[in-house]
């Protein structure tokens, strides 16, 4: 009687065993089932912002075969960098694309607003003392750098020391870039104790004719260098080919008779209908001949305002930055210039 409880008693603790490892097996199964969907997902976003940025290429116009170049190997391979936002659907997702900051990236275009061939830009690729991090990213800086002047037509060239009063005009560079990597000045001694917590600064700088840019970007260590710096070049070849458009827009107005021309006022931070009176009423002193303000479009916080009037969007934003309201002041923002309309955009602060 013992040995048999004995055997019933192992038999219960087997069993026990065995449904304890079917479970964990069961939950294993889930968990890889689940990871396996998470990672279909991920892929099926990240196509559904490719098809999303591709079907948008029509709008943009036509372009030219640098601009088509830079989409299919700067825009296209990196299209979540131009998506404004999306949202589930029953199947897929609805994609919200940028389609004015994919057409300020492919804008600038050293030869077109240089005009010159193959113009040479010295470059200059650094990093700051006392960072190792720093001095081994040089190399992948370097790449990254060359390949994305190169595509915008630029001639890159690192300068090399000369005898003093060797130069000649022909040598002079039409343009200068740099990269800088080095340790944010605030560095503390707990800042590099793990590497997901320390931090490097890269800086970007741009000066050519009436060009000037200037950007940098703080990142981990154990982030991607090369990544680090595309986003960077992102960010300040966009602003480049904002201005860029701006300018070709303003130069467009100065070639064309003196007609009323329709700027659109994009004002953020519109709380009532009060403060929408006034600032009509306001913009309509402030800018001499212009036409009645009319609104194109209102929603919550903010108003679209049509603004016909002779002044150019750079005077236009002269004569309304600081216009005083009884609840503030309207700060004007950036130009945004598209082939159909240009867009002043202001907040009341």
């Amino acid at each position: 009687m013992r040995d048999e409880s004995r055997g019933f008693q192992f038999s219960e603790k087997a069993g026990s065993y065995f449904r304890v490892v079917i479970l964990l097996t069961g939950l294993a199964s889930a968990a890889i089932a689940g990871a396996v969907s998470e990672g279909s997902r991920a892929g099926s976003l990240s196509d559904a912002f490719r098809a999303a940025v591709s079907a948008s290429l029509p709008s943009l116009g036509k372009l030219k075969p640098w601009q088509q170049q830079l989409f299919d190997a700067e825009v296209l391979p990196f299209a979540e960098s131009f998506v404004r936002e999306y949202r589930p659907k029953d199947s897929g997702y609805q994609v919200d694309v940028d389609e004015g900051m994919i057409r300020n990236y492919l804008s600038f275009f050293a030869p077109a607003a240089l005009s010159k061939e193959s113009p040479r830009f010295q470059v200059q690729v650094e990093a700051g003392p006392g960072c190792g991090f720093c001095s081994r990213a040089l190399p992948a800086l370097k790449r990254t750098l060359d390949m994305r002047l190169s595509s915008r037509g630029m001639k890159p060239f690192v300068s090399s020391s000369a005898p003093s009063g060797a130069t000649s005009a022909k040598a002079e560079p039409d343009g200068l870039v740099s990269f800088r990597i080095l340790k944010p000045a605030r560095l503390t001694e707990s800042d590099d104790a793990h590497a997901e917590d320390r931090k490097v600064v890269l800086k970007f700088q741009l000066s050519a004719g009436s060009i000037h840019e200037e950007r940098q970007l703080e990142f981990a260590e154990t982030d991607s260098v090369e990544e680090s710096a595309r986003k960077l070049l992102l960010e300040a070849f966009t602003g480049i080919g904002s201005r860029v458009l701006a300018a070709q827009a303003l130069d467009s107005q100065k070639n064309q008779p003196q007609v009323s021309a329709e700027v659109l006022l994009k004002v953020s931070g519109v709380r009532d209908y009060f403060i929408l009176s006034q600032l009509k009423s306001q913009v309509q002193l402030a800018v001499t001949g212009l036409q009645p303000v009319v609104e194109r479009q209102l929603s919550k916080g903010s108003c679209i305002l049509v603004l016909k009037t002779k002044f150019s969007p750079a005077e236009l934003k002269a004569k309304l930055q600081g216009l005083a309201l009884d609840q503030g002041k309207l700060t004007m923002g950036e130009v945004l210039v598209s082939d159909s309309e240009i867009t002043l955009e202001g907040q009341i602060l």
